[in-house]
């Protein structure tokens, strides 16, 4: 029985399905785009649960349903990046997806009320140039 799984885990993960079921399931360039976006929106959401149990009594209810809810979506977002990452270099893909996660949570915190420093605010517009010199490179791709 598990030799049978492991050998069609092999069919499927061989050089001759892997290419067939990756572009069955992300066929466009632009399906590749939302992707990357679906990942980055997962990982803020995560982060932003994290900060939201950080909030409530430990090993309530609610912290273990926070705590949870944000482990699943940091593995909903591996799976994503694990498909990303077979579409885009590495050394482009991840700069991008950085700042796109901490632009979000310094939005999430300006609505919650944290305090953004001018420091703060330089260092997010340095991210921000980056990563469009590194996207219009990828355009190209």
């Amino acid at each position: 029985m598990i030799s049978k799984l492991i050998k069609n885990f092999e069919v499927i993960y061989s050089g001759k399905m892997q290419p067939l079921l990756t572009q069955a399931l992300f066929g466009g360039s632009m399906t590749r785009y939302i992707l990357v976006l679906f990942g980055v929106l997962i990982t803020a959401m995560a982060q932003v649960l994290l900060k939201r149990s950080s909030g409530i009594q430990t090993w309530s209810k609610q912290w273990f349903i926070f705590l949870i809810l944000s482990l699943f979506l940091y593995i909903l977002s591996l799976g994503i990046y694990f498909f990303v990452l077979k579409f885009f270099p590495l050394s482009k893909i991840y700069p991008i997806m950085t700042i796109s996660v901490i632009l979000l949570i310094t939005f999430y915190g300006l609505f919650i009320g944290e305090n953004i420093t001018i420091r703060h605010l330089i260092g997010l517009f340095l991210g921000v140039g980056s990563v469009y010199f590194i996207f219009s490179g990828m355009a190209r791709m």
